[in-house]
């Protein structure tokens, strides 16, 4: 009996030996497709510089798609190579012109506003995610207004501003577009908008200068935070393009 139950004994560590082993291939087994899909998840979503040379190659498919929109459709404008890249149900949910919101007829709108209006424009990808079919981008659009943009004649002036931009991917192809460019700093480079510091507020470098007293009589020949140069024709070019206007105004806390 004796014999017996020593051989018992001596089967246990080796059950549990094999046991583990067991539960170690299964667990492999089970948490490698895991591990894959986080990876593949994480290659997706993160953030991204176009300069980037650790690209996944879906980040680098989508950049590539990204790219050839922006120069088939503002850079180097191509109606054919565009209407490619884009679904034929494809939405602009922030239209230029109320009236061709959709499709080809309003992204070839655009198009001709912004190169009429800069002939020399040019449209970069400065960064961009990729996730759930999606891509966020941060642009950026410079150029020389040297035509006539909106109601506003030539200026000369040269601008520098940002936007961001979400496309949604269907079947390889841009199916929906969301934007927002700052167009404040675009009409104030523009020479639409002028803004200048309040003097009742601005900090000089000198204590003294800083707490004079001002004349009274001086406060009310004081400017306003906000001036604005032109503003009718610019009003009525919003008016007929986009058939409503928010006016928002700047002014001083008190």
């Amino acid at each position: 009996m004796q014999d017996a139950s020593n051989k018992d004994m001596e089967r246990k560590p080796a059950i549990t030996r094999l046991l583990g082993l067991l539960l170690i291939i299964i667990a492999s087994i089970t948490l490698a497709p895991i591990e894959s899909f986080v990876e593949r998840l994480y290659a997706e979503t993160t953030e991204a510089g176009p300069s980037s040379q650790n690209l996944s190659p879906a980040q680098a498919e989508y950049r590539a798609l990204l790219e050839r929109f922006y120069d088939s459709a503002y850079n180097l404008p191509n109606q054919t190579e565009v209407q490619n890249l884009i679904s034929p149900d494809y939405i602009d949910h922030n239209p230029v012109n109320r009236k061709s919101a959709s499709g080809i007829e309003g992204l070839i709108y655009r198009s001709k506003l912004f190169r009429t209006g800069f002939p020399d424009l040019v449209i970069a990808v400065e960064d961009f995610i990729v996730g759930r079919g999606k891509i966020v981008a941060r642009i950026r659009m410079r150029g020389t207004h040297q035509g006539e943009f909106m109601g506003l004649e030539p200026t000369d002036k040269q601008i520098d501003v940002s936007a961001v931009e979400i496309y949604a991917i269907v079947g390889e192809k841009i199916s929906e577009r969301w934007g927002n460019l700052d167009g404040i700093a675009l009409f104030r480079q523009l020479g639409v908008i002028q803004t200048r510091e309040s003097p009742k507020h601005r900090l000089s470098e000198n204590s003294e200068e800083s707490t004079e007293e001002k004349p009274e009589n001086k406060v009310a020949e004081q400017p306003n935070l906000t001036e604005l140069n032109d503003w009718e024709p610019l009003k009525a070019a919003f008016m007929h393009e986009i058939g409503r206007v928010r006016i928002v105004a700047l002014v001083s806390p008190n």
